[in-house]
Order: C-alpha cells, then sequence, then structure tokens
C-alpha cells in the first residue's frame, strides 16, 4: 500500500481472489465497486504465463470491479529481447513459437491479450457504461530493462 492506493506485483492464476481475500480498499468486498477501485499499478517482474496469465482477467472482470472509476492503470514491465536467448546444453536449438515477434514486450503482450480477447470486452461492454482503451506510454524509467514499455489500460465513461 501507498498511501490508500495498491501496486499489484505480477498477475498470476488467481489474483482477483487474492486481491479479494487481502481486503485492500474500502470496496474490495463490495461487487461492481472494487477492489479495484484503488489500484494504483501493475508491475510484471517478467512475462512468463505463472506471472501473467491472470492480467487479463484484471482487465475484463475489471469493468465489474472496480476499474470503472479508475482513470488509468499503468502496467510495468520488461520489453521486448527481441530474440530467443541462446540454447542452454548441447544440440539444436528449437523454432521459435511465433518466429517473427518470438519475445514481446509488456507493451505488445497487453495490446495483443485485448486484441485477443475483443469478443469478451465487446460484449461486456454492451452490458456496462464502462469503456476500455488502450494507450501506449513512453519506455518506463522504473527500475526495469532500459527497453521496457509502458501499457496504460486507460477506463473511460461512456457518454
Amino acid at each position: 500500500m501507498v498511501g490508500d492506493r495498491y501496486y499489484l506485483i505480477d498477475a498470476g492464476h488467481g489474483v482477483m481472489r487474492q486481491l479479494r481475500k487481502a481486503k485492500l480498499g474500502p470496496n474490495y468486498d463490495k461487487d461492481f465497486e472494487g477492489p479495484l477501485d484503488v489500484l494504483a499499478g501493475i508491475f510484471l517482474t517478467h512475462l512468463h504465463s505463472d506471472h501473467v496469465v491472470d492480467l487479463n482477467n484484471i482487465l475484463s472482470e475489471g469493468i465489474y470491479n472496480g476499474l470503472q472509476s479508475v482513470n488509468k492503470i499503468p502496467i510495468w514491465g520488461p520489453g521486448n529481447r527481441g530474440q530467443v536467448p541462446a540454447l542452454f546444453g548441447s544440440g539444436y536449438p528449437p523454432t521459435p513459437v511465433s518466429p517473427a515477434n518470438p519475445t514481446p514486450g509488456t507493451w505488445e503482450m497487453t495490446d495483443l491479450t485485448v486484441q485477443a480477447y475483443a469478443t469478451d470486452f465487446n460484449d461486456r461492454l454492451s452490458t456496462t457504461a464502462s469503456l476500455i482503451r488502450t494507450t501506449y506510454g513512453k519506455p518506463s524509467t522504473y527500475p526495469f530493462p532500459q527497453s521496457s514499455r509502458k501499457a496504460q489500460i486507460q477506463i473511460l465513461a461512456r457518454k
């Protein structure tokens, strides 16, 4: 906690359940109001699935759990490394998954996640008064690699 806001470190499996159990913020137990109403930002330590698998759940469930009352949620994490790490040990390196972009960074991963779940977001938006728009910031000045990018999910009220 920093003042009356908190930062989330990683978004692994079950993060929404854990946030409710932690009783963060005044609305942690109220549907449609918390616990994401006092979320100040998300730091992703690295982009392995066990650290980011529920990022989409924060974004999609957030429409009903407090994000509708937040202006921007900054997401900080590693940037695109540009290449797969060298093979450890002997043998032939495997063909990378997605060879054209084998190591997308936080910015790209967040954008691709929103695209992949566009049907879900659009269906949810048709039943709520919130709108999600992804905007991209400049490289982060936080203690991540210099190539880090900051992705901001901006929650705007539909007029």
